[in-house]
């Protein structure tokens, strides 16, 4: 990635990369968290630091700092956006449960400077397709830090201007009955006659406790006279299914390949229990609704548009602090313990 030299201003160009990454708190990788925050990168003439307990003894060279959309912003188009700040690293003396409200006091003695305000970071419009959003919105260091892993890793920074309105990614201390997080994905194809694609709804009612939960799915637009049947499958990868794309249907699409294929006895309403397990946790769940349909396409198969679910098992208190003030010049802040952004750093 070239930066655009400026006399007094270097443009970075924010975009996620397929390079390997740390994230933390590690138990996000690859599930929600279950909060959002859009500070401090929309909040122009504020400060924010955090400190990430679990990068102990995690030794590297901090090249990047990542941060994921909030899951609840990834099916909407977001425009670019830019922002000034100035981002300090260093390794913490402090903890994710006891940060102090004094920034100063939080940094160690390698406290190094990793952005100035004077290199612009441009953040790409995008709009996420995925489950879940990936560690998209990167912060490129014009200085890495070299990272002892000796404590927690300590990030701050001081946001002079910004035309950013997006949340990111945050988790705010524990959660002992999470919800999976749930998106459509994709269009259904058209049945014979119609004008609107058939359509999956669904929702999920969760109980770690009892090791249960009950995904409730509605069907809409389906074929008059079909019974639609269900297929469930792990991981989304969806491909249009052939004999479909030159039909009246329009293409159709499976997305994902299904270990479960169930009848739907309503033809439009379906309730399927579930046992859960933390085993679960970072799981992509699929659900998609098919009916026959000879008229619509030569493969005479109509499908749905797919429901998604990404599981996160129980946790603890997260293994991140943060203090934050509306002020960029303040001393001080408030201090919370165990809450945080997301973050991926490489």
């Amino acid at each position: 990635m070239r930066p655009l030299i400026r006399p007094t201003t270097a443009l970075l160009l924010a975009t996620g990369t397929c390079l390997a990454q740390t994230v933390s708190p590690a138990l996000f990788r690859l599930a929600p968290a279950n909060s959002s925050d859009s500070r401090p990168f929309a909040a122009a003439g504020s400060r924010w630091l955090q400190v990430h307990d679990d990068l102990r003894g995690q030794p590297m060279t901090v090249r990047s700092l990542s941060f994921r959309l909030e899951e609840a912003l990834s099916g909407s188009p977001i425009p670019a956006f830019q922002l000034n700040a100035d981002l300090w690293m260093s390794t913490a003396v402090t903890t994710a449960t006891a940060p102090s409200s004094t920034f100063a006091l939080n940094h160690g003695a390698d406290r190094t400077q990793v952005l100035a305000r004077t290199q612009i970071v441009q953040f790409p419009a995008m709009t996420v397709s995925t489950p879940l959003p990936g560690f998209e919105y990167r912060i490129p260091l014009a200085t890495p830090f070299v990272f002892g892993g000796q404590g927690p890793l300590a990030w701050e920074a001081q946001v002079q201007s910004t035309t950013s309105f997006v949340s990111f990614d945050a988790v705010l201390g524990s959660q002992t009955n999470p919800r999976p997080f749930e998106r459509e994905l994709g269009d259904g194809c058209v049945r014979s006659g119609g004008a609107l694609g058939m359509s999956l709804f669904g929702y999920s009612t969760v109980s770690w406790s009892s090791g249960a939960m009950t995904n409730n799915y509605s069907v809409s637009l389906a074929p008059t006279g079909a019974t639609p049947v269900l297929m469930i499958g792990l991981g989304y990868a969806p491909i249009v299914l052939p004999g479909t794309a030159s039909g009246a249907s329009g293409p159709c699409t499976l997305a994902t390949v299904p270990v479960n294929v169930l009848p739907m006895a309503n033809p439009t309403r379906y309730a399927l229990p579930l046992a859960l397990s933390p085993a679960f946790h970072g799981a992509i769940l699929t659900s998609q609704a098919f009916a026959l349909d000879p008229g619509a396409n030569a493969l005479g198969v109509v499908s749905s548009n797919a429901f998604t679910q990404v599981f996160a098992a129980p946790y603890g208190p997260a293994p991140v602090g943060r203090v934050s003030s509306s002020s960029a010049s303040s001393a001080t802040g408030l201090a919370f313990a165990n809450t945080g952004l997301v973050i991926g750093v490489r």
